[in-house]
């Protein structure tokens, strides 16, 4: 009886430890270009995330977008 009771602790446990692991968001990378009314590239634009098929927004805060040189890689 003793021995089940340690392994039921044990067992709990370990789900408990596991379980925020489990909550934490997947990164995602977006890439894509931000152009202006006139066709010109935006840079210091403001992004709001969000997903078209549930309407909600993907991150708390905007994304900061800066145009890079066509020759630096990230």
């Amino acid at each position: 009886m003793n021995k089940k009771i340690m392994i039921g602790v044990m067992l709990a446990a370990l789900i408990c430890m596991t379980m925020p692991a489990m909550a934490e968001p997947t990164p995602f990378v977006i890439t894509g270009h931000v152009y202006g009314f006139c066709g010109n590239p935006c840079n210091g634009s403001y992004l709001r995330v969000t997903n078209l098929n549930t309407s909600e927004g993907g991150c708390p805060e905007l994304i900061r977008i800066e145009i890079l040189p066509a020759h630096v890689v990230q």
